[in-house]
């Protein structure tokens, strides 16, 4: 058959006649739940409480078109035939894998590290959360959920509806194996980056010679003063200007020397992961220009579409059409500057804020 199941996209999601929580009953819930936690945690929680609280209602506002998009995507997998998904994925990777490094090699630690178990973690929790929200509409609509209670009661509802409805086994079992696969795919991330602060190490070592050196293991005598150690290299040029451009007193007290070395270090850094992203950008190009490669001639293949060409038209001619792919798919994440333009920034944005998480966490 031509594809593997018929199926129509569903319909943009209504909005829902209960609003869960409200900004202000959110904030009262922090704060109800911090008072709960230990002290030292408890007085940060009800100072973000606000902050907190904005954000889970923009959280719950994108929830239901999360869920519709995620819903589209999975009708069109069920659709599509599995060769053309992967092209697709191919091309996805030609042009946008640069501008998330950290998630693609996220993705391929995970691939490493024990994929199945985080497969199945993964649909145990998504099993549970539909339990959890079938027996919320259940009890909508037998009116067992009051729609007007204080922060307190609410939060003892939900507390209690999700303690009743899921299996505590299965929980556990799915977060342990999530919490394994992570620190596994946590270790994997810091080796293979691990080149990256070699490599802003060396920049800084560049810039300013004895930088990566620790000039302040020796600890000084009681009462002797504490200088900092000289520039260097092409740093001391820009120490020269900061100098001129800092009041006397603070030169004096050496502060000029430290400004430069922190800005050898953060330059050092942000070309060292510039340098990363132009790698990962060719490492993905050349492997989404061959996924996609292969998988379109796979799938013309058991199509019967290559009939109609010459005989001498197949594999390798894909393969050079998969280099000519990948090169514009370098060549367009180039020119964007490695990143996506508008629209598609927005629609982006949870992606560009999971690769600042990992990272952040690297």
């Amino acid at each position: 058959s031509s594809c593997r199941g018929t199926a129509m996209p569903p319909s943009l999601p209504r909005k829902s006649k209960h609003v869960t929580v409200s900004e202000e009953e959110m904030e009262k819930l922090i704060v109800e739940a911090a008072k709960k936690a230990p002290p030292q945690v408890g007085g940060y929680v009800k100072k973000a409480a606000p902050f907190l609280a904005k954000g889970a209602v923009y959280v719950q506002m994108a929830v239901p078109y999360t869920v519709w998009f995620v819903q589209g995507a999975v009708e069109i997998y069920r659709v599509l035939p599995m060769q053309a998904v992967w092209a697709m994925c191919g091309l996805i990777l030609c042009f946008f894998g640069g501008m998330f490094p950290v998630i693609i090699a996220t993705v391929e630690a995970f691939r490493q590290c024990g994929w199945d178990r985080t497969e199945l973690a993964i649909k145990q929790l998504v099993e549970e959360g539909k339990l959890v929200l079938e027996q919320e509409a259940r009890d909508r609509a037998q009116s067992k959920i009051e729609e007007k209670v204080d922060a307190k009661e609410l939060l003892l509802q939900k507390a209690h509806l999700v303690m009743s409805t899921c299996d505590p086994v299965k929980v556990n079992q799915a977060l342990s194996g999530l919490y394994a696969s992570w620190i596994a795919v946590l270790a994997v991330l810091k080796v293979h980056f691990a080149r990256t602060v070699a490599l802003s190490m060396s920049i800084a070592q560049v810039l300013c010679p004895g930088e990566t050196s620790d000039s302040y293991d020796d600890a000084p005598a009681e009462g002797v003063a504490v200088s900092a150690p000289p520039i260097q290299g092409p740093a001391l040029v820009v120490c020269e200007g900061i100098k001129a451009a800092m009041p006397e007193e603070y030169v004096r007290k050496g502060w000029a020397e430290v400004v430069t070395r922190w800005l050898v270090r953060t330059v050092s850094v942000s070309v060292a992961w510039f340098l990363a992203r132009y790698i990962s950008a060719a490492h993905s190009a050349i492997r989404g220009g061959d996924m996609f490669a292969r998988e379109s001639y796979g799938l013309c293949k058991r199509k019967g579409w290559l009939k109609d060409f010459p005989a001498w038209f197949g594999k390798d001619q894909f393969k050079i059409a998969g280099w000519v792919v990948a090169f514009l798919g370098f060549a367009a994440q180039f020119r964007m500057g490695f990143r996506a333009p508008f629209p598609l920034n927005l629609l982006m944005l949870p992606a560009q804020f999971l690769e600042s998480v990992i990272q952040w966490m690297v």
